[in-house]
């Protein structure tokens, strides 16, 4: 059963498919991992980007926005809190919109300012009115109402507010998918091209070894002159061995041919002499008297086989004096 199978895959062998399956296996192994690392890579670059304009954007609130508080307005805001209202909105870029005064990822950040007891000063209502903040300077991850919230605190001492601004996780998840959907789109269609495009050069790489099998099958048996066939420096040592073996094989067709023509021309002779004395010995028994007639009987079946004999070996003499021409 195994010896079997092994020589149905002998049989399946191929080169140039060979070939082409490892190179679309490594092909698909460097996107894999390419893509892999790609994905991490692009993680930290968008983390990096949107916890630097979180950063930004809190020092924006408090140059502009915080430096201007008072005490006595921080206690009115803290009784009637001003309301930053995101409206609804089906535009995604100013690509789309250049003049729109609301983006649909508005929704997906936010900010707040808040005074040291952690009453609302100013927040925008794309995270409700919940204190974003745990009330701890820096980073932090935090799950409001069921949604993931990147959060940046800062607390400033001057004023005595908190400072917050938040992006959703879902604002940098459909980033990476995106970029990554991106990164899978160009190879899935680059792919099938480049393995159309090597199936084409293999098929003409493996021309030269076409042009050896068919003038190969092309020969006559007697035909045992060497090849020459303009080959790939790698085909070249091939074509030398098959020449070196055709000129073997001539070599001792022909010492094979001399031995045949020096046998029979050396068995021609011996031959042609045993027949001719053959013919006279007959002769002379013919005229022998008839009264040894029982005698000569048995002379006569000898005879016969002696021609006989004589016969099959002059025409084994012929064919290896054919077989040598």
């Amino acid at each position: 059963m195994f010896k079997m199978l092994r020589q149905k895959l002998r049989s399946m062998y191929s080169l140039r498919k060979l070939m082409s399956v490892l190179i679309t296996i490594a092909m698909i192994i460097t996107v894999v991992i390419t893509n892999a690392l790609s994905r991490e890579d692009a993680k930290e670059q968008i983390e990096e980007l949107f916890d630097a304009q979180m950063l930004q954007t809190a020092k924006v609130l408090e140059l502009f926005y915080v430096n201007q508080f008072t005490q006595t307005k921080v206690a009115q805001l803290a009784l009637q809190p001003i309301k930053l209202h995101v409206h609804a909105t089906d535009v995604e870029t100013f690509a789309e919109q250049s003049t729109a005064l609301n983006l649909m990822y508005e929704h997906k950040l936010s900010f707040q300012l808040l005074n040291s007891m952690g009453d609302l000063l100013v927040y925008s209502d794309s995270s409700g009115d919940k204190p974003l903040t745990s009330f701890t300077q820096g980073y932090e991850l935090r799950n409001i109402d069921d949604v993931s919230w990147h959060v940046f605190s800062y607390f400033s001492q001057v004023h005595k507010v908190w400072i917050v601004t938040a992006q959703s996780e879902d604002v940098r998840k459909e980033l990476l998918e995106k970029m990554m959907s991106n990164a899978w789109t160009v190879p899935l269609i680059v792919t099938p091209i480049v393995l159309l495009i090597l199936l084409l050069i293999t098929y003409s790489l493996f021309k030269p070894v076409k042009a050896l099998e068919a003038s190969l099958l092309s020969r006559t048996p007697q035909d045992l002159s060497s090849l020459h066939i303009d080959l790939p420096s790698e085909l070249v040592p091939v074509q030398d061995a098959i020449n070196d073996y055709l000129s073997r094989i001539s070599q001792a067709m022909q010492r094979e041919r001399r031995f045949s023509a020096d046998a029979a021309h050396e068995l021609k002779t011996p031959l042609a002499i045993v027949k001719l004395h053959h013919d006279g010995l007959q002769e002379v028994l013919n005229e022998v008297s008839e009264s040894l007639a029982p005698q000569l009987h048995d002379a006569h079946i000898h005879l016969n086989a002696i021609e006989q004999g004589v016969e099959r070996m002059s025409h084994m003499v012929e064919q290896l004096l054919l077989l040598s021409r």
